[in-house]
């Protein structure tokens, strides 16, 4: 007997999620590690950033600032890649000058601001 003529037919479904859907679940989760929710709402937030220039708020960007010290806080070297990779996505994709740029260096914390001026001067990662 062959079974394959007789399974069901199999389907195939596409889901489509954008980044800024899952950014108020991670945030508002109480599951998981603080560090895996903050990075994805960190991670994003960048994509839906990159994507939708007039979603470039003060307040988008004070929403997730304080969640790079959440990823800063875990063990090495988890923190330094997490944090290097967000920032490294950052200098890659947001022109010097940019509003995401500049609104984001000016409201993280001042051990993400060294973090961020060692990617910039050591190229952003590959």
């Amino acid at each position: 007997m062959n079974l394959e003529s007789h399974s069901s037919p199999r389907v195939l479904v596409h889901v489509i999620v954008r980044p800024v859907d899952l950014i108020e679940p991670a945030l508002e989760s109480d599951l998981g590690e603080p560090a895996g929710r903050a990075l994805i709402a960190v991670g994003c937030t960048l994509m839906h950033l990159y994507g939708n220039p007039d979603d470039r708020t003060k307040e988008r960007i004070a929403a997730i600032a304080p969640l790079f010290d959440v990823l800063l806080d875990q063990d090495e070297p988890r923190a330094s890649e997490d944090v290097r990779t967000l920032l490294g996505y950052v200098i890659d994709v947001f022109e010097p000058g940019s509003a995401v740029r500049e609104l984001l260096v000016a409201a993280v914390s001042p051990r993400v601001r060294e973090v961020y001026s060692a990617v910039l001067e050591a190229g952003s990662p590959e």
